[in-house]
């Protein structure tokens, strides 16, 4: 099995939907990613963890051209995304999703990647929804 690049970030759960590790404050309902255990920003209480499904909405859109790393290769794509159970997150699209606009609907999917002087890991990236 292919290990993940950050567990600490997401999992896959039994039915191979992918899972966002983040926090919820049990006091002011506040949601957070990543999870932190420095307590809420809102109001200092104990962060819960919480599982948050990897679903969401484009809220900004970047294309990156230039990029000193070798991973991602350029170009690739940068959204903001509202997720559904509430935070914003910053993720990358697929290699090969569409464009997307803001609005548009993206789910999460773990995909092979492979890094210079490395072994093969999977690792997060987004994608347009299908409509059902």
């Amino acid at each position: 099995m292919i290990k993940l690049l950050n567990p600490e970030l997401y999992e896959e759960d039994d039915r191979n939907a992918v899972r966002l590790i983040g926090a919820a404050c049990p006091t002011c309902s506040g949601v957070f990613f990543p999870m932190q255990t420095y307590g809420c920003e809102r109001c200092g209480a104990d962060l819960r963890p919480r599982r948050f499904a990897a679903a969401g909405t484009v809220t900004a859109q970047a294309r990156v051209h230039l990029h000193r790393a070798a991973n991602p290769p350029t170009p690739f794509t940068v959204v903001a995304l509202e997720l559904d159970d509430g935070p914003v997150i910053r993720a990358l699209l697929t290699s090969d999703s569409p464009p997307c606009q803001i609005g548009d609907r993206l789910v999460g999917e773990l995909v092979d990647i492979t890094e210079p002087d490395s072994e093969p890991r999977r690792d997060l990236r987004f994608t347009r929804a299908v409509a059902q």
